[in-house]
Order: C-alpha cells, then structure tokens, then sequence
C-alpha cells in the first residue's frame, strides 16, 4: 500500500502530517470531553432537583424521599462517571482508555435501553426522554466507533517478516 495513504492532510499549504491513529486520538479526546461535560451536566442536576429532572425524563416526578435518595446516588455515579472522563481525556492512548471506552460504550446503550423500555413497557412520557434516548444512542455509536477503531501501537507491515522465534 502506498504510504501517502496512511497521512491525511492536517490543512491547505500544511507541510505536517497525522496518521489514522492521530485522527483516531482526537475522535476519542472529544468523545470524553463531550461526555463529562453531558455526565457532570446531569449529575448536577439529580444531585441538585432530583424529582425535577424524572419529571422531565418520565412525566412524573418522584414520590418518595427513598426515591430522591436513590436518584441523588445515582447523581453521585455520573459525577464520578463525568470526572473521570473530564481527567483522563488528555491522558495518553493505551489499554486503560480502551476499557473506559468499552466501559462507556455499555452504560450508554443500557441507558439507551431502560429508557426506552420505561417508554415502551412502561408508558412513562416526559418531554426529555426521547432526546436522552437520542444522546443516548448516539454517544453508544461513537464510543463503538473509537472502540472499533483502536489499533495496537505497532502494527507488523504486511512486507515485514516475523522473528522465526514466531513462526
């Protein structure tokens, strides 16, 4: 394959180059950024008016202070969720991000999940609930597509040979 198609160009009249894995960096770096900045939004708010935002999601507030307790923990999990985002993001690639992609990519589709099955099954409406099924959905398809998109460090060429103490 010819090595001008592993460079992408960076910009018009730029002498610089990135590779695939660059470009698969960056898709990853915004990908967590977006992602603490929706988490922390929300864990911020079911920290702060718990019965607020199930209304919103649901069409019906909650009934009980058993059930602002659980909302505020469940708060506290998207907290710790969107920090850890929000730190590791400029962290270097490797196999911690990798699980916390993989990590993410099954909370987002498991939400995607419940909320659709409370619309479904459950027939819970609230103004909220089909834009989160939306986010929802479409962070659960990028976090598969930086999942999908990893490569290791090194990559054999395919003109390479391998060590004998391989084959």
């Amino acid at each position: 394959m010819p090595a001008w198609r592993d460079e992408l160009s960076v910009g018009p009249g730029d002498a610089r180059r990135a590779r695939p894995r660059d470009i698969d960096a960056m898709k990853t770096k915004a990908l967590l950024g977006v992602t603490a900045v929706v988490e922390l939004t929300a864990a911020a708010a079911l920290l702060a008016v718990p019965s607020r935002v199930a209304a919103l999601l649901l069409g019906t507030g909650l009934d009980s202070p058993a059930a602002n307790v659980v909302a505020r923990i469940a708060g506290a999990a998207l907290l710790s969720i969107g920090l850890t985002c929000w730190l590791v993001r400029n962290s270097p690639e490797g196999a911690s991000r990798r699980g916390q992609i993989a990590a993410l990519l099954a909370y987002n589709a498991a939400v995607a999940v419940l909320l659709v099955f409370a619309a479904v099954v459950e027939h819970l409406h609230g103004i909220g609930l089909w834009p989160a099924v939306a986010l929802h959905l479409g962070l659960s398809a990028w976090c598969g597509a930086c999942f999908r998109h990893r490569r290791p460090d090194r990559e054999p060429a395919s003109n390479q040979q391998l060590p004998h103490s391989l084959i």
